[in-house]
């Protein structure tokens, strides 16, 4: 998951923080539930557009569970 490079265009920084915190507490939920992290990408990956999330994050920049969790343990979530 990182930022769009055209985000800062679109979208408030509390958005984007939004974004990417809901992003992965879903995910973080999802994981603990047993579902398999590509799972997990591409749920997520799906779920931006509909939530407007889209031009702020890309889920399929984010490839290995070591990214996810360094994502997790830098925004607070674990």
């Amino acid at each position: 998951m990182v930022l769009s490079s055209k985000w800062y265009f679109n979208v408030s920084r509390e958005t984007a923080i939004g974004c990417i915190m809901n992003g992965l507490s879903l995910g973080l939920e999802a994981l603990h539930h047993g579902v398999l992290l590509w799972r997990v990408i591409f749920s997520l990956g799906l779920l931006t557009q509909p939530t407007r999330c889209g031009s702020v994050v890309s889920m399929n920049a984010m490839d290995s569970s070591d990214q996810f969790q360094f994502l997790t343990h830098a925004m607070g979530l674990q």
